[in-house]
C-alpha cells in the first residue's frame, strides 16, 4: 500500500512530465506577471494604462482591485517601441551619412 507522501511524490513527476504545449496563454495579467512579461516598472505600466497606451484596469470583481493588463497590449506597445526605434535609428544614420557627404 502507497503512503500519501508516496502518492503525492508521485503526482508531482507526472505534473513534471506533462506537456502544457497545448495551454492556453492567459488574456489579462497582474501587476507583477505583467512586469515580469514586459520588463516594465510597476508605475509606469499603471501610468500607460491610465493614459490609455495600454489595456489595463482594476478588477472590479475582486475586493482588493488589483491591476491587471492585457497581455496582447503589452505586447504591442513593446512592438511600437521597437518600431520608433527602427525609425529613429534610421533616421540618424541618414542624418551621419548626410553629413558625411556634405549635404
Amino acid at each position: 500500500m502507497q503512503t500519501e507522501l508516496d502518492i503525492n511524490s508521485l503526482a508531482e513527476k507526472i505534473i513534471a512530465k506533462m506537456s502544457f504545449k497545448d495551454a492556453v496563454p492567459p488574456k489579462w495579467l497582474k501587476l507583477n506577471q505583467a512586469v515580469r512579461h514586459s520588463n516594465i516598472g510597476k508605475d509606469r505600466l499603471i501610468q500607460l494604462a491610465k493614459e490609455k497606451k495600454i489595456d489595463g484596469f482594476q478588477d472590479p470583481d475582486l475586493l482588493t482591485r488589483p491591476w491587471i493588463f492585457d497581455i496582447e497590449s503589452l505586447d504591442q506597445y513593446r512592438r511600437s517601441q521597437l518600431a520608433d526605434n527602427a525609425s529613429d535609428e534610421a533616421d540618424s544614420f541618414a542624418l551621419d551619412l548626410m553629413g558625411k557627404i556634405g549635404h
